[in-house]
């Protein structure tokens, strides 16, 4: 049997490039740039041309409607012109098979194919050349949008527009769905080390440079963007009411109450802050985990529930939310995210798990449970008043809160 090579398709006898292709209609192939009649009276023409679809980057599927932040947003786009060389660009060039998110999301390849699968449902492949398939889980019908449609079990309206209007014709619902390549410009792809930066640029050439981090910046992934951050300490309360400190003591929060997980110490600086996290239990026998948390700024206060409802100031705002230039409040991977420029960001999920980030310019003014963050975790057995103890549930108990109820 005859094949095309890569990049190539069987276009009537002849191999012809990808963007050559021509139409299938009612069963029959016609050629790019043939004109045909449909019916036998000649009453309608019809031109193989581009299908509203030329060169360039396409939305074919995105979520546009979470559920109030309940589904996992995701974009999937493609270019109409081939290129690759059997490496895969996540904001870094690596081999496959990969594994990012820590295991939420596999690149495989299954022969030609590419394969993108992720805990959520989303399955996307691309054989390199042409053909791509995303496959979606029934927890997003009717929350798409895209050139592939809507997702609703109605194909008399997948031609809408991004503003929501059905599109007169193919053409013009094709050409809606282009992606603003100038968006492109500017987007940098750095190496596993961050020894080196590449930079789109407007004339579609792509530069690279050296790139290193000084001090007080490391080489990691944030927010999916790998690059030279800023150092930071996490402390984390998991949904069963484990604390792990900033400087890695761990134990088990194992009463009910408000209690300050984090703080900085001096509350005159204008960096303070102060977490506190209302911890409940569903039954006897269930875990503490966190139920409404709290973090207070010196001009704004911001507390969010389980259900990640949350107020600013005491009133009940929709997400995202700009409080003020330097504060936010979004959500971000199916958690409520409140950060603050150059000093803490606290992220709350929607499985309880709270974690406290703070610059590392910071490190040793911090108070609570969370420790000091000063890298030594010997000295973080130790209650409000200073005192060293081996007792975990003293030093948590010694943080609980006096303007808040325990019950």
């Amino acid at each position: 049997a005859c094949e095309c090579d890569q990049g190539y398709l069987l276009s009537g006898e002849a191999c012809v490039p990808v963007r050559e292709c021509g139409c299938s209609y009612d069963g029959q192939y016609y050629k790019k740039g043939e004109v045909f009649y449909p019916e036998d009276k000649c009453m309608e023409k019809c031109t193989c041309g581009e299908n509203g679809a030329g060169t360039g980057v396409y939305v074919l599927a995105k979520v546009c409607d979470d559920d109030k932040g309940q589904l996992t947003p995701f974009t999937v786009t493609q270019g109409n012109e081939k290129y690759g060389n059997g490496k895969v660009a996540v904001n870094e060039l690596l081999n496959l098979p990969l594994s990012l998110d820590e295991g939420r999301m596999m690149v495989t390849q299954e022969g030609r194919n590419i394969v993108i699968q992720t805990t959520f449902g989303l399955r996307v492949l691309y054989d390199t050349v042409y053909y791509v398939e995303v496959v979606v889980p029934s927890t997003y019908q009717d929350r798409m949008c895209g050139l592939c449609g809507n997702y609703n079990n109605k194909g008399s309206d997948d031609f809408k527009l991004p503003g929501g209007n059905q599109a007169n014709g193919i053409d013009d619902f094709g050409k809606a769905w282009v992606v603003d390549l100038p968006g492109y410009v500017g987007q940098a792809v750095v190496d596993k080390d961050c020894s080196s930066k590449c930079e789109c640029q407007a004339s579609g050439l792509v530069t690279c440079e050296k790139l290193s981090c000084t001090n007080g910046e490391v080489c990691d992934v944030r927010d999916g963007v790998r690059g030279c951050h800023v150092i930071q300490g996490h402390c984390d309360v998991s949904p069963l009411g484990e604390l792990s400190s900033f400087d890695g003591m761990s134990g088990t929060i194992g009463a009910q109450g408000a209690f300050e997980l984090a703080s900085l110490c001096d509350e005159t600086s204008k960096q303070w802050f102060r977490v506190v996290a209302d911890m409940r239990s569903c039954g006897k026998k269930a875990p503490f985990a966190v139920n409404t948390l709290y973090v207070f700024f010196k001009d704004a206060t911001v507390a969010v529930n389980s259900a990640h409802v949350t107020w600013v100031n005491g009133r009940k705002v929709s997400l995202p939310s700009k409080v003020t230039n330097e504060l936010s409040v979004q959500i971000l991977n199916r958690s409520v995210v409140i950060a603050r420029t150059s000093a803490v960001r606290v992220t709350f999920s929607i499985s309880q798990k709270v974690t406290v980030s703070v610059d590392g310019n910071l490190s040793g003014k911090n108070c609570g449970a969370c420790g000091n963050y000063n890298n030594n975790s010997k000295d973080d057995m130790k209650t409000a008043d200073g005192k060293i103890t081996s007792d975990f549930s003293a030093v948590i108990g010694s943080w609980s809160v006096e303007d808040f109820s325990r019950w």
